[in-house]
């Protein structure tokens, strides 16, 4: 990812609030970790795997 794109990334992160939050980041960082073992092991299960993810109840959880 270039130098650009990682700072925009991590702008659209932080400005709601998702990286202050230890329990919405350790949530994050296990979706990740089951997303990259899905992608080793499955990688056509993917999309569905990302399906799954409770993103709206993550982000509900934001305490702002």
């Amino acid at each position: 990812m270039s130098r650009q794109r990682k700072h925009q990334v991590e702008q659209t992160r932080d400005m709601p609030g998702l990286n202050k939050d230890a329990a919405l980041r350790s949530e994050r960082q296990k979706w990740l970790a089951g997303l990259l073992q899905v992608l080793q092991a499955a990688p056509d299960e993917a999309d569905d795997f990302l399906r799954q993810a409770p993103y709206r109840y993550i982000l509900a959880t934001v305490q702002g």
